[in-house]
């Protein structure tokens, strides 16, 4: 299997990692980003099911992962290290803008049309009406 994580990719991605502070409770030690990030891809590219990630082979359990994934989503680490690769594609030409894939996801869907008694107030139903062209 090839390596999911390439050391030159994390070394691009732990730039956006916050650092973590030891609890002031004390505890256990906070398992490793890299392999934390490790886990988290091999879970997101295979569809595996977070308990099933084999910890030996990882370093750190599902578990551990899907709580790194949810901290790193909250602080907005993923979309930190979307948008300094996108950019770095665009830097070198990588990107081709002329096809691209707008989403939901990235774009917000409209909640619903604006239409009152007279009809569309905004325009946003005029592109319904019109026929392809």
């Amino acid at each position: 299997m090839a390596e999911i994580l390439p050391d030159e990719l994390w070394q691009s991605i732990k730039q956006e990692i916050p650092e973590s502070k030891p609890s002031p409770k004390g505890g256990r030690p906070r398992a490793s980003d890299e392999d934390c990030m490790r886990g988290i891809l091999f879970v997101l590219k295979t569809g595996m099911q977070w308990n099933m990630l084999p910890s030996d082979a990882f370093g750190v359990s599902g578990v551990t992962c899907w709580r790194r994934m949810r901290e790193w989503a909250k602080e907005g680490v993923f979309a930190r290290i979307w948008h300094n690769h996108l950019q770095a594609l665009a830097l070198v030409y990588a990107v081709d803008w002329e096809r691209a894939l707008v989403d939901a996801h990235t774009v917000p869907a409209k909640i619903g049309c604006c239409k009152n008694e007279r009809g569309c107030c905004k325009g946003c139903c005029r592109f319904a009406a019109e026929p392809d062209r």
